[in-house]
């Protein structure tokens, strides 16, 4: 289990989630200063605003822990479904835009095209971003249902 931050007055904050939004916009930032130099640069810019995008996703998830109630199982999978779908969406979209991989995004594509090998990595990597993001919340959804009766 993550370390939580208390502070009078406000919810636990998850500290490890919250470090690993920092870490990946940290990542983000670094990777945006590569965007001239890769093969389409509109990938690099696109990488670098997922980064930033999904650093905030994980600082949220890291603001709402003690709101969500789950099994600790399904907390696990929770954190490992977006720390999966925020970390593999940047790195994903930075490798895009180094290769020039743009079959799934063919308008940030920007006309160009990767070897097969780069093609089937950045789908593979969309792919299993998309599930995960999808698992990640329906489970944050199940997490936050009101289980106080409701007086009528």
């Amino acid at each position: 289990m993550s370390a939580a931050l208390a502070i009078e007055g406000l919810p636990a904050l998850d500290r490890a989630v919250a470090r690993h939004g920092f870490v990946l916009i940290l990542l983000s930032l670094l990777g945006g200063v590569s965007t001239p130099f890769l093969a389409n640069p509109r990938m690099g810019v696109g990488a670098h605003t997922l980064g930033v995008l999904g650093g905030l996703v994980l600082l949220a998830l890291a603001a709402l822990a003690s709101a969500f109630r789950l099994t600790p199982e399904l907390r696990r999978t929770l954190h490992r479904c977006w720390f999966s779908a925020t970390y593999l969406n940047w790195a994903g979209t930075l490798f895009a835009g180094a290769t020039g991989a743009s079959f799934l995004t063919p308008i940030a594509g920007a006309g160009t095209t990767g070897s097969a090998a780069a093609e089937g990595v950045v789908m593979a990597a969309y792919v299993t971003v998309g599930i995960t993001s999808l698992a990640g919340t329906l489970i944050a959804i199940y997490g936050l249902r009101d289980t106080e009766p409701r007086d009528t």
